[in-house]
């Protein structure tokens, strides 16, 4: 099979995505770019849904999440946002998706203050800043407790 027949056969070009991908990268499963069809479910598996009082216990589950879908660099900001195509629009779905992964293991108060942010990232630091506080605070307390037993 010649290249010109290679990458006319949609079972080993990338998916239907006219040339966003190389065709190994298209089906390489450890590219962060790559969206497994149980990833279009929508949802994590998380125990409970982010409120304002249990970031500590969702922030795990949703890391572990993301990392087992190999998408935690989408929040971490070690998937930097690339400007070339295709790597934009590979990016840009892929950063998508996590947001909307992230939006429905919440719940709907904070669903609606994080609605707007343009990338996933900025709905990260936004959850820590606001959530992420105390938990520092209740460690420190917690360790300063066990310290005088």
């Amino acid at each position: 099979m010649g290249d010109d027949e290679t990458s006319k056969n949609p079972q080993t070009s990338s998916a239907g995505l006219k040339g966003e991908f190389s065709m190994n990268q298209g089906f390489d499963v450890t590219s962060e770019f790559f969206l497994h069809p149980s990833d279009i479910n929508g949802q994590l598996q998380v125990s409970e849904v982010l409120t304002s009082s249990n970031y500590g216990e969702w922030v795990v589950d949703v890391t572990n999440a993301l990392i087992v879908k190999n998408k935690f660099g989408f929040v971490d900001g070690s998937i930097p946002q690339h400007m070339a195509d295709p790597e934009l629009k590979a990016w840009s779905r892929c950063d998508a998706f996590v947001k909307g992964w992230l939006r429905i293991s919440m719940d709907k108060e904070v669903q609606s203050s994080v609605r707007y942010a343009k990338t996933e990232i900025e709905v990260w630091i936004d959850l820590k800043q606001r959530f992420g506080q105390g938990i520092l605070t209740r460690g420190y307390e917690l360790r300063h407790m066990l310290s005088g037993l």
